[in-house]
């Protein structure tokens, strides 16, 4: 964890100073070391520079990000969701098949696909006598608040996407921004 942690730091200080040194538009002249001024002659050889470090340090913070174990960034997502949905697709399927409480089991979404899900439910059915699971689509507009809003949560109430995501974001926009302005 702590190597992860140095190299998040690293990832996020060398791009920090890029777009600084874009948006500041910072030119090097001078450098003093202990005392000793250092004319530079070629002060594109230290932007350069920072770029081949950026480079070394994006690769590094992501090696330690493939290997740091633990970091449950869907695991919190899915729950929050589930969290969120349960209630409200439980209820959406009990209107729309008029179905009382006591014949109505196990509520539960399952993912599909992007942005799909199934409702599985088991029905006890009195004419056969036993449980039928029943599996149906769920409607999007059943779930997309649920979905943003428990990205929102994950992003603001958890640790995981400063901790995780942020650096790759801050590390990405470096390019753009140097792109763009």
């Amino acid at each position: 964890m702590e190597n992860f942690v140095r190299q998040r730091r690293n990832i996020i200080l060398i791009s920090i100073v890029l777009i600084l040194f874009d948006f500041a538009d910072i030119q090097i002249g001078k450098v003093s070391i202990l005392g000793t001024n250092l004319i530079i002659g070629n002060p594109d050889i230290i932007h350069y520079f920072m770029w081949i470090m950026w480079t070394y340090f994006l690769i590094r913070y992501y090696q330690y990000f493939v290997q740091e174990e633990n970091k449950q960034i869907k695991d919190t997502f899915n729950d929050k969701f589930k969290e969120f949905t349960s209630s409200k697709t439980c209820n959406y399927f009990k209107e729309k098949h008029n179905i009382e409480d006591n014949r109505y089991k196990e509520c539960k979404l399952e993912k599909i696909g992007f942005l799909s899900w199934n409702y599985v439910y088991c029905i006890y059915n009195p004419v056969v006598g036993n449980e039928e699971k029943i599996r149906e689509i769920c409607p999007i507009h059943i779930v997309v608040f649920s979905f943003v809003y428990s990205i929102f949560c994950v992003t603001v109430n958890t640790s995981k996407v400063t901790e995780y995501i942020f650096p790759f974001l801050l590390a990405f926009s470096v390019p753009i921004v140097k792109i763009i302005f």
